[in-house]
Order: C-alpha cells, then sequence, then structure tokens
C-alpha cells in the first residue's frame, strides 16, 4: 500500500481512468459522491487492458496529499466546496480556462496543467477508453516546488502515463486547448466524428479556419509562437472515430463546456477588440446547438 493518499475530483472519463490505474496500483484512492461509501468502476481499455477496482468515496478528501480535479466546469464549483483546504497539491485536467479562477480562489498550490492523447467516457460504472497509446499530462513548472513536481511525475509515471514539464504557464494553459476548442467545436456543431469533418472539403476547412485565427487570437495576447502547421499536423495523427466530450454532451442536452472552451476565446477577443469573424460564426452556431 502506497503511503499517501490520492483525491480524483469528477468521476468521469478521465477521473474514472486515473481512479482506476492508480487504485490497481496499489495508490490510496478517495472521491467525493453524496450518499455512497464506495463505488465500482470497471476499466475497458484498448490500452491497459480490463481492470475493476472499487473507489471509496469522502466528501472531504483532507488527508489527500495531491488531488486530480477531472470534474466537468458546470460541476466544478459545487465539487470543490465538499474539499476541506489542506494545502494539498492541485492538478486540474479539465478542458478549458475558467476553471483556474474558481480553484485559485481556493486552493494555493494549483498547478497548470492538462491531459491529452486520450479519448475515455463513462458508461454508468463503465469508463471506455478507446485510445490505443499512452496518455500524455502536460504541467507547468513555473514557480512550484520541486518536490511536488517529482511527486507528480513519480505517480504518474507508475501508472503509464508520460508527463511532460515545462517553464510556460501559457503555453501549457493553450498548447491542448487552441486544437480541442476548435475540434470539439466543429464535432459538436455538426455532430461528426473526426473522419467525418475530415471527408468534408467544407467542414475540414472550416476546421482550419477556425484554428488558424485561434493561434492568431492566442498569440497576439499572450505572446506565445503557436503554429498552425504543426498543431494540424498533430491533429493528423488523431484516429477518424474520434468524438468528443463536448460533442456528447450537447448531443444528450447535458451542461456543456462550451464557456469554457470556444466561448472563453470568443469573450477574450472580444473583450481586447480582436477581430475574429470565425470564432465568432462558429461560437453563435454551436450555442444554437445548446438551447
Amino acid at each position: 500500500m502506497q503511503n499517501f493518499k490520492i483525491g480524483i475530483v469528477g468521476i468521469g472519463g478521465i477521473g474514472g481512468l486515473l481512479a482506476v490505474l492508480l487504485k490497481n496500483k496499489k495508490y490510496q484512492i478517495f472521491s467525493v459522491k453524496k450518499g455512497k461509501k464506495k463505488i465500482f468502476l470497471h476499466l475497458k481499455s484498448n490500452f491497459y487492458g480490463n481492470i475493476s477496482e472499487s473507489i471509496k468515496l469522502n466528501n472531504n478528501l483532507r488527508n489527500c496529499r495531491i488531488i486530480f480535479v477531472c470534474s466537468k466546469y458546470p460541476f466544478l464549483s459545487k465539487h470543490v466546496k465538499k474539499i476541506k483546504n489542506n494545502n494539498q497539491i492541485i492538478v486540474p485536467l479539465l478542458n478549458g480556462i475558467l476553471h483556474y479562477d474558481i480553484l485559485n480562489k481556493k486552493y494555493k498550490n494549483v498547478f497548470i496543467a492538462n491531459i491529452g492523447k486520450v479519448e475515455a467516457f463513462k458508461k454508468k460504472n463503465l469508463i471506455i477508453h478507446n485510445s490505443k497509446n499512452t496518455p500524455e499530462v502536460i504541467i507547468s513548472k513555473l514557480n512550484k516546488k520541486d518536490k511536488d513536481i517529482k511527486l507528480i511525475k513519480k505517480i504518474l509515471k507508475n501508472i503509464l502515463v508520460n508527463v511532460k514539464f515545462y517553464q510556460n504557464d501559457n503555453f501549457v494553459l493553450w498548447k491542448k486547448l487552441i486544437r480541442i476548442a476548435g475540434i470539439s467545436t466543429l464535432t459538436a456543431i455538426y455532430n461528426n466524428n473526426l473522419g467525418q469533418i475530415r471527408k468534408s472539403k467544407q467542414k475540414f476547412m472550416m476546421l482550419k479556419q477556425l484554428i488558424e485565427e485561434i493561434v492568431f487570437v492566442i498569440n497576439k495576447l499572450y505572446k506565445t509562437k503557436f503554429k498552425l502547421k504543426k498543431i494540424m499536423d498533430e491533429i493528423k495523427k488523431f484516429p477518424n472515430n474520434l468524438t468528443t466530450s463536448l460533442q456528447r454532451d450537447i448531443s444528450l442536452g447535458k451542461k456543456s463546456e462550451v464557456e469554457t472552451q470556444i466561448g472563453a476565446i470568443y469573450n477574450i477577443a472580444k473583450k481586447n477588440n480582436i477581430k475574429c469573424l470565425k470564432i465568432s460564426k462558429a461560437y453563435n452556431k454551436i450555442k444554437l446547438k445548446c438551447k
């Protein structure tokens, strides 16, 4: 048994995947869920295989040394109210940017991080991990303690998750969001997987132009140097059957992360008086799908 406890906030696709993998490596894993003492999760993975584990539920996570926050943004405020602040290491793995405002108000040690190269979702107690490759977590180590960085790295490496550290908050903040905001928006608008977007010259051109405009906005405001070609080359490696959580949530009429993804980028550009016709058009289209 590992000698410290790990908390998981949000037992969905990503949170469930991490919880099962960590528990399988004998870490003490706790999560939050009202009215139950434990939850049984079954992982079906093309990469890790099939694993079943039980996860203990505790509404304060006070004694957890590190907490991975995987809750979707619409439910984040409700979840963090249940977590007692005890100087834990907080590693958020949400899509978007708005969650940092919520987390930084409550916690002193919040890392800027995200997880990519992974498609996972939850159906009842089944975690379906469709990716055939190693997930990758990228983290900014700017102004962070070496001991905390080493601990995060050790934990993730132990469950076969690649981890990369950068000395740049803005790079980590936007590296994934630039591409996921474009892909999620187009897959959600048309309720298509990535392969269907690629097959349509019109839809794929919309995707490319949308990402190009996002790159322009982010580079201008945050002094980053993202390149459209490099981002599109990364997208070429993604499988045709890729779907997104934003797409699934909107198609099912659930609360979505529109405002923390393409909506957040639209509002940043608008606030800074930057013309963003492609972003504005895509944002308005997806908003109609949310009604």
